[in-house]
This record gives C-alpha cells, structure tokens and sequence, in this order.
C-alpha cells in the first residue's frame, strides 16, 4: 500500500473552506473568483479538498485584491455573513457543544489554529466581563478585513449559542475608524 503525504505548506494556514467563503461573497459582486486566487497565487484545490489550506501570505493578498476589485471595506462583515458552523470543522463543534459562553471562547482559544494559523487568541476573564484580543501572529500578515470577518463569525456564533439579540458591550479595532461604521455597530 502506497501512502501520499500532503506536502507541507511553509508558514501560517488559514482553512481552505474558509477562503472559499470570500470567493463565494465576491462573485456575488460580479468578480472572477477564479481570477483573484490566480492572481494571489492560490491552488483551487485547496478550497475544495476536505481539511485543505491556504498559506496565509496568499490568503492576506486574496483579501487584498478582493477588497481593492469589489470596493467594499466591509467585504470581511459581508463574507462572514456567508460562514456556517460547519465551515470551521470540529471547532464548531467544540463551539456549539459548550454550555456557557465562556465554554465556547476557552475552546474557541485553544483550537482557533485549526481555523486560521497566523493569528494569536487571548482570552481575558474576571468574573463578570470576558475579553477576547486577537492579534496576528506576524504583524501586517492578516487582512484587516479577514479580522473583521474573524470577529463578525465569532458574534454570529455568540448569538446562535445564546440568543440573537446578544450584543458585545465594545469591540475595538486596531485600524483607522471604518468607511461605515453602522455595519460594524450592527455585526459586533
């Protein structure tokens, strides 16, 4: 029996599913998907094959160009709108499977690299306040905009857990203030 290891891709990864997201949201918009990974240098396969990845250097200029062909600066909060619990794999589940909210972040922290390799997740607690901060893992690898999507998916999926109307008490951004702030208001 003959046995083929998937070669290894050098640096951070974020998950293939998740990268397809972004393409399903742009060609909404009337851009060629196809075009954008060729561009950024991304093999089509790793956004079909099940568990395949995406460097994120390729990914970061996915989002890049993206951005810059659909002129939208909220394209991170349209695409998350897109991301279904199963998407993220077995840490959705570990997500969902959680019985506080609090359950959920520890686990979304200690899995969050299954998801997206280049960024860093820390979670602060105290008794009545929970803080989640997350960085890059390199400075200036990660689109702000897969940020924004990152933490649009992670308060969709508070609500799913806890009731729709759940809303975080404040939701700092590391960037200058966005274009519209009312889709930041409404997403966080």
């Amino acid at each position: 029996m003959t046995v083929k290891a998937r070669p290894r891709t050098p640096g951070p990864t974020i998950l293939g599913s998740l990268v397809r997201m972004l393409l399903q949201t742009v060609a909404e918009r009337g851009v060629d998907p196809a075009t954008l990974c060729a561009e950024s240098g991304i093999d089509p396969r790793a956004l079909t094959t099940a568990g395949g990845r995406v460097p994120l250097l390729q990914a970061t200029e996915l989002w890049r160009r993206a951005v810059t062909a659909t002129n939208d600066p909220v394209l991170g909060l349209a695409a998350a709108q897109r991301v279904q619990p199963a998407s993220a794999h077995a840490v959705s589940l570990a997500w969902f499977a959680s019985c506080t909210l609090r359950e959920a972040l520890r686990r979304l922290t200690r899995f969050h690299r299954v998801i997206n390799a280049g960024i860093s997740i820390r979670l602060l607690e105290s008794p009545d306040r929970i803080e989640l901060e997350i960085h890059p893992v390199v400075p200036g690898t990660i689109a702000p905009e897969a940020i924004d999507g990152f933490c649009a998916v992670t308060m969709r999926f508070c609500r799913m857990l806890l009731d729709e109307d759940y809303r975080a008490q404040l939701a700092e951004l590391q960037r200058p203030d966005p274009d519209r702030p009312l889709d930041y208001e409404r997403a966080l």
